[in-house]
């Protein structure tokens, strides 16, 4: 998944097309309202997407020889469809970038020349470089799963948002959610390298480390199911809604919208079930009091009850 502005952009798009589908819509609107309050990106994403969306409107139409060829489809629409994929663009480019990818639910197992294993999550990506000095993976988006074949004279580390994880002869998971990474060790022992930080971390066994730009959260005695990768079955234990719905996104072929700030920040723990999206934020919010209302088949937003 993307950055958060990204994430935002992408949101504001599909929220652009449903107001502009049905503007006397009040219900909607007030929802919109809220996604609009719950974040600054929010606000941010809203006036890129708005202004791109004005300019396009602005745009002269085709010429009248080539209207025939649109039948249906309004020039409007047409305007639309242009705003939705220069907000999703960078997932174009992440193609481009990566060595395997994967789509919306699915996980796969990539076996890596030197006999090291990768289990992929849901929309995710990385880049394979290995030479004869050392073995490197970027964690472009997503989560993976990895479980290396230890060589001491050919180091093996992975990239992420600032954060270079090397194997100590190990199983670890790394994602990244909502601009930050995470990384649980299932066994063995890596070598965490932030950037900015001039001191190394070991993490064994259980152990974990939450890194977002500004500051590193880190702790340990997490049990099997929180450090042995992707999976439908989604768990957390004591941590922000935002998070959860985050690991989410990937299970889903549209958009997540989580409205509400309050909610966002709720700890929660529990198991939510990935394969049936809709279920399991209904589970992950219930609790504190969360709604879930589907506008679309393509739009889900999470906010509180009234």
């Amino acid at each position: 998944m993307a950055d958060p502005l990204q994430q935002a952009r992408k949101e504001a798009a599909g929220w652009l097309i449903l107001l502009e589908d049905d503007p006397e819509d009040h219900k909607q609107r007030a929802l919109f309202q809220q996604w609009l309050a719950a974040d600054p990106k929010h606000a941010m994403a809203w006036n890129s997407i708005s202004h791109t969306s004005d300019l396009l409107a602005a745009a002269p139409p085709p010429k009248p020889e080539t209207r025939f060829r649109m039948g249906r489809v309004s020039w409007a629409g047409l305007a639309m469809a242009a705003m939705v994929v220069m907000a999703v663009t960078p997932g174009l480019l992440l193609r481009l970038r990566a060595d395997e990818i994967t789509g919306t639910s699915e996980i796969r197992t990539v076996n890596l020349a030197d006999g090291s294993v990768m289990r992929l999550g849901p929309r995710s990506a990385v880049a394979v470089s290995f030479s004869g000095g050392e073995r490197r993976v970027s964690l472009l988006a997503g989560e993976a799963f990895f479980d290396v074949r230890h060589d001491a004279a050919r180091p093996f580390l992975v990239e992420s948002a600032g954060m270079v994880t090397t194997d100590v002869g190990t199983r670890f998971d790394l994602a990244l959610r909502g601009g930050a990474s995470v990384l649980a060790v299932d066994d063995g022992q890596v070598r965490v390298d932030v950037k900015g930080s001039p001191h190394g971390t070991n993490l064994g066994r259980g152990e974990w480390l939450r890194h977002d730009g500004d500051r590193i959260e880190s702790g340990s005695g997490l049990p099997p199911e929180l450090t042995a990768g992707p999976s439908t079955r989604i768990a957390a234990r004591n941590r922000p809604v935002s998070e959860v719905v985050d690991a989410l996104r990937p299970w889903f072929g549209g958009t997540i919208i989580l409205a509400d700030a309050a909610l966002a920040g709720s700890p929660v723990t529990g198991v939510f079930d990935a394969s049936d999206p809709r279920a399991a934020l209904t589970a992950l919010v219930g609790p504190a009091r969360g709604r879930v209302v589907q506008i679309t088949p393509w739009v889900l937003v999470v906010t509180a009850r009234q």
